[in-house]
């Protein structure tokens, strides 16, 4: 003899989805830059050379420079030279008044002072190239700075954002189902 059997018959659920992307827009408009300089500026000063020529010792080489100089060189000199002359005119004279010689000493004087060198009288200075000084007075020129400036304004725009989210559409295509079947009806006899 045979059971009976159930029959059971199974049919899934089906889903369909659609999904839609999310949609983001994104604008951001350009910043503003503004730049504003000012130039630095260079003030300069500058000074003419001087040449500074002296020709004093040249002129007292040539002719005695000035005659206020030259005559102060002759005053100034003077002295020295009456010295000298003092001097020599004392030595001639103890010369002659020395009673230690026995000869006459005036010839031997006489014959030596015609015969002796007098000595230049320097009256005008020393010819050279030297005598001509050549100077030169040079001056730094005087440099201020002022700097210069950049003064750099930034005016920044926000993002504009448009976001539209995205969507999922779930809907049941099938639903589930689940059949079951009794088996014939079966009598049984005893």
């Amino acid at each position: 003899m045979r059971l009976p059997q159930l029959q059971i018959q199974q049919q899934p659920i089906r889903l369909d989805i659609r999904t839609e992307k999310a949609k983001v827009d994104i604008r951001q408009p350009r910043a503003e830059v503004s730049i504003n300089s000012t130039k630095p500026v260079i003030d300069v000063q500058t000074h003419r050379p001087e040449l500074l020529i002296d020709q004093t010792d040249t002129w007292n080489a040539i002719n005695g420079g000035k005659p206020e100089a030259f005559m102060q060189r002759i005053y100034s000199d003077t002295k020295s030279i009456a010295l000298q002359h003092v001097e020599r005119t004392i030595q001639k004279w103890r010369e002659i008044s020395d009673l230690r010689t026995k000869e006459n000493p005036l010839p031997d004087v006489a014959l030596r002072e015609s015969r002796r060198e007098r000595a230049p009288r320097q009256l005008y200075s020393e010819p050279s190239i030297f005598n001509t000084r050549i100077n030169f007075d040079i001056q730094r020129p005087e440099i201020n700075i002022t700097p210069g400036d950049v003064d750099i304004q930034v005016q920044t725009r926000k993002p504009e954002v448009d976001y539209a989210p995205g969507k999922v559409h779930i809907s049941v295509a099938q639903y589930p189902k689940v059949t079951v079947t009794p088996p014939p009806f079966v009598e049984l006899q005893a």
